[in-house]
């Protein structure tokens, strides 16, 4: 979709795991830092949790949409046509910020658009980086599914240091694979000249 051709010898593959991978660690990243923010403003937390749970509770054919329509559509939309088609007349990091902007209004409540700016800020940094609309999609089904995950099971709670150390691991994990995924393919893929 991007007008790259595939990369040759499993790389897109790899690529592609790399970004589930991210989707998933970033969505614990951020799960768990809701957590901790969300309990201290109780309105904001009511509102977002009655989001989440209306998307839980509205069966399979919703968890499809959130889990699989959406990342493909809201990736087609903010990444491939409003990123692409700003990045023609103004530079690359400044079409990165307005698709975020963009992304985060489109998104329904205060907790969702602060996330999703920063989401948004990710997939423009991802797409500008790999100029491939694939690894964005595979990237933010694996974040909205960690995510429903994570919401139908908040009501286990886990001891504050088991928190804390999913927290700082995920943290970690996010840097390590997004360096892993920005890095040039010839060092990526172990390629020497």
């Amino acid at each position: 979709m991007t007008g790259k051709s595939a990369p040759p010898d499993g790389t897109g593959l790899k690529m592609s795991a790399a970004c589930a991978l991210l989707g998933v660690v970033t969505a614990l990243l951020a799960g768990y830092l809701l957590g901790f923010i969300l309990p201290l403003f109780p309105g904001v937390m009511e509102e977002y949790t009655s989001t989440i749970t209306n998307v839980i509770d509205d069966g399979a054919s919703a968890l499809l949409y959130v889990a699989f329509l959406a990342p493909l559509l809201e990736e087609i939309l903010f990444r491939f046509v409003i990123y692409k088609l700003v990045r023609k007349v103004i530079n690359a990091w400044a079409a990165l910020v307005i698709q975020a902007v963009l992304f985060a209004i489109y998104h329904s409540n205060a907790v969702q658009r602060i996330y999703a700016f920063l989401l948004g800020l990710l997939l423009g940094y991802l797409i500008m980086k790999t100029e491939r609309l694939l690894y964005c999609i595979v990237f933010h089904c694996a974040f909205n599914i960690t995510g429903i995950i994570l919401d139908s099971l908040s009501n286990k709670i886990q001891p504050l240091p088991i928190r804390l150390l999913i927290l700082v691991i995920s943290f970690v994990l996010t840097v390590f694979i997004m360096r892993y995924i920005i890095r040039p393919e010839s060092i990526r893929d172990g390629q020497t000249d």
